[in-house]
Formats: structure tokens, sequence, C-alpha cells
């Protein structure tokens, strides 16, 4: 019996008599000859009428001799059944949930390979998905028998929390269009800071001595990137030093920095004046005494003159003295302030472009 044809149509006769049973005959419905018979002794009947298709691989028929009171209905499975040509769509490999991942940053692509497993072209019409979810394929518009093709989903999360969609493949298999669950759950973007191996975040010293912390930090993919460090809460009379100031994290891995803190300052005063910057001082003074003598012309010469001689006089000596040089007068000497004791808390913090992170550190001061 040929099954590979198209179309077809089923009739059902007597074998040779009303006892010799009911044989099944298939005919190619474009050639209308008979592709094969099948023949079922077992049931006996003058006059099967009715076929009718029954399931995928089923076909019945009412007895002729069947009545309200006695119903023969005969049902029965044969190879004889087929479709027509058409595109089937099979689906292999899964997509199953993307996890966690940063906001903003790309998952790994998840496929599916779709493949045509019917006896005529396969027509995608659409593929598409919802959410934060994508999808690439190399799908044409028309998938050949047999022929495969790839379909990709990433997941690329816009806001923390879980997250869901669908992806959609629309065709013309008799099946109908394909629809997929997606989910995956967006988190923050974060940085860590934690003390290196063997390194605390508290340190004691004494007033005038120097704290150190030997720290790493770690960033998740999200908050990869340049990162500033930066020191606040420090003591009265102390710095904070970090370095290096600024790092380059990559994501997943530790990167190395140090923190010192100085419990002393040095400050330098000095008080040194120079001795032309005091004659220019008198004698901008002197300009309007010169200026008010000048304008009495009842003054006698010598009483202006002298007048101007004492006026003059500071400014001599002030530029007289030390052989026309200037001279300064010793500096104050440095000044050292130290911490004072106690207990206080610092805080390092870091900061990308995605994410900020602040640790405390202890320091005890004697």
């Amino acid at each position: 019996m040929d099954t590979t044809a198209g179309q077809f149509f089923m009739v059902a006769n007597q074998i040779s008599n009303a006892t010799s049973g009911v044989g099944l005959t298939a005919y190619d419905l474009t050639s209308r000859t008979a592709t094969g018979t099948l023949n079922f002794n077992e049931l006996n009947d003058a006059g099967p009428r009715n076929l009718v298709r029954w399931g995928s691989t089923g076909f019945g028929f009412i007895s002729d001799g069947a009545t309200s009171l006695n119903p023969s209905l005969f049902l029965f499975r044969s190879g004889l059944s087929k479709n027509p040509a058409a595109p089937a769509v099979t689906l292999s490999g899964s997509i199953t949930g993307f996890g966690s991942l940063d906001v903003g940053v790309t998952s790994a692509a998840q496929s599916l390979t779709l493949t045509n497993s019917g006896s005529a072209p396969l027509n995608i019409r659409g593929i598409t998905t919802t959410g934060d979810f994508a999808t690439t394929n190399t799908c044409t518009a028309s998938v050949a028998p047999n022929g495969s093709c790839t379909v990709l989903v990433t997941f690329k999360p816009t806001v923390a929390g879980a997250g869901t969609g669908f992806l959609t493949i629309v065709d013309d298999a008799i099946s109908g269009e394909v629809v997929i669950g997606l989910s995956g759950t967006g988190t923050a973007p974060t940085l860590t800071i934690a003390p290196a191996s063997g390194a605390t975040t508290t340190a004691t010293v004494t007033a005038g001595q120097t704290a150190t912390y030997s720290l790493s930090i770690a960033a998740t993919p999200g908050a990869a990137g340049t990162a500033t460090l930066s020191c606040s809460g420090i003591p009265t009379n102390a710095t904070c030093t970090i370095s290096p100031s600024s790092l380059n994290l990559s994501s997943g891995a530790n990167a190395a920095f140090t923190v010192t803190v100085n419990t002393q300052v040095v400050k330098t005063a000095s008080l040194a004046i120079d001795r032309v910057k005091l004659a220019g001082i008198g004698l901008i003074f002197m300009v309007p005494v010169a200026l008010l003598l000048a304008s009495r012309p009842r003054s006698s010469y010598r009483v202006r003159a002298c007048v101007l001689l004492l006026a003059f006089m500071p400014l001599i000596a002030l530029t007289g003295c030390g052989g026309g040089g200037s001279t300064s007068t010793p500096p104050v000497p440095p000044q050292t302030l130290i911490t004072p004791p106690g207990n206080y808390t610092l805080t390092v913090s870091a900061t990308t472009s995605k994410a900020t992170v602040s640790q405390a550190l202890t320091l005890t001061v004697h």
C-alpha cells in the first residue's frame, strides 16, 4: 500500500460478497488511480457506507443495515492514513532561566534549533521576544523540508527584580505558532571593599605614628570600570593618603590598595619682613608731608629742608643698613601637631559610573 503520495480519498466495498469482509482502497486524488487496498475479512457487511476519518490513522463506517435499534459502527486503524504535504516545526535544545544578572549587562545567548520536519516549505512570519529579552536568528523567510536554522535569545535587565517575557515563533505549520516563556532577574551593580588577606580594618598607634590599612576592592559585571577612591572622617591633626587613588576594575577580579593615616602634621610660619618693603611703606607716608611743605611758599627754605630731612630719616636708616641690601628676620621654626588620643572612625569610599561603596576603618590613638 503506497502511503507516500499526496492527497487521497478512500472507498469502502465488500471484498466479494456479504460474508467475505470489507476492503478499503486508497485512490490518489490527482491521478484517481488506486494506490492499494487493505482487506478486513472479519467485517461482514453487505454495503459499507459513510466512511469517515478518525484521528490521524483511524477510519470508521456505518453498516448498511444499521438502524436506530441496531446501530453498527465500525472503527479501526490502518496504515492507509496520511496527510497532504505540509510543513512542521521541531525544536531541539532548550532555553532555561537566565538567572541573576546586573542591570545593563547582556547575558550569554541561549539557543534553539528550529527544523522543518514536514514535507513542504515552512514559511517563517516572525520571531520576536517581549520584556528585557532580545532575539536574533539565522532563519530565512522559507525553510525547506529537513532544513534548520538557529534562534538565539539574550537577557539584558533594565531594572532590578524579576523579569519575564516570551519568545514567539509565528509560521504556517499546522501546529500553529510556538510560544516559550522566558525568565531572569536583574540585580544592582555592586562594589565590595574588604581587608586584604591577613589584614584588618582596625589599627592602634601612638600619637604621631602612622596607621596602614591593606584593602582590596571587587566589582560585579555591571559595576566594572574606573573606581575613584577617597577618604573622609579624618581626625584632627592627621592626614589620610590612598595609594593608588584610582583603580581600573574588571568583573570578578580583586584590586589591592593601601590607606595610610599619619597622626601628626607639621606647620611652618615666617614673620620675616623685608626691610625694603618697610622702606617703601615709610616712603608712602612721607609723600603727603613733602607735598604739604611744598604748598606753603612762605616757609623758609631752612625750615622746609629740616622737616623733609626728619621725614626721610627712617627711610634712609632702613635702606642704608646692611650695605644697601635687604635682610629678613629669622623664620619661625616648624611646629609639629599630633592627633589627640581617642577612638576614631574613618571612611574609605570607591565610586564608579554605576556603583559606589564605603568601608569604615577604626583607628585608636594612644
